[in-house]
């Protein structure tokens, strides 16, 4: 669902600023950083936040995901499903269409505002694993006429998009 503001009003609910961080993946050696902060409406939902994520890191969606929380993600024993993804499975989505039970879970009321357990966002490749830390950033703004949110903030963007598949021409 992306939301649509075709006019600014006094009543738009403002939209929530977050930051996304490449933390480990398949083709990733740590030297580049990147780093994307999106912009999102408070109504977006997770699968919203899959397809944002998906948009500002050039990946093509094609691929099952899921959301966890955890201290240490590389500690898989430490992973929590993010409710709603646990209702549906035992396990983590292993297919696109498990992945439909995140279009119901708000992404802002899954994000920790404190704590230790920070969201995660995984999604899978034939190689392995590209894992993105999530946190919010505590700013908001009101939305841009014209824009589609949730929308990347491209002048904060750091760093190159990863190689999903680490293909040169990905």
């Amino acid at each position: 669902m992306n939301v649509f503001f075709p006019t600014a009003r006094p009543d738009s609910p403002p939209v929530h600023r977050i930051r996304v961080r490449c933390i480990s993946g398949p083709w990733s050696d740590g030297s580049a950083p990147c780093v994307r902060y999106l912009d999102i409406p408070p109504e977006a939902s997770l699968y919203d936040l899959h397809e944002a994520i998906q948009d500002a890191v050039s990946f093509d969606g094609d691929r099952p995901f899921h959301f966890f929380l955890a201290e240490d993600p590389a500690d898989e024993s430490d992973r929590e499903i993010v409710p709603g993804a646990a209702a549906a499975s035992d396990h983590p989505p292993d297919c696109l269409e498990e992945c439909a039970v995140y279009e119901d879970a708000p992404a802002l009321e899954h994000m920790p505002s404190r704590g230790d357990r920070v969201l995660h966002y995984l999604s899978t490749t034939p190689d392995g694993p590209w894992i993105f830390e999530i946190s919010r950033t505590g700013e908001t703004a009101r939305p841009v006429p014209g824009l589609q949110y949730p929308g990347l903030v491209e002048e904060l963007s750091e760093g190159p998009d990863p190689c999903q598949y680490g293909w040169p021409l990905d």
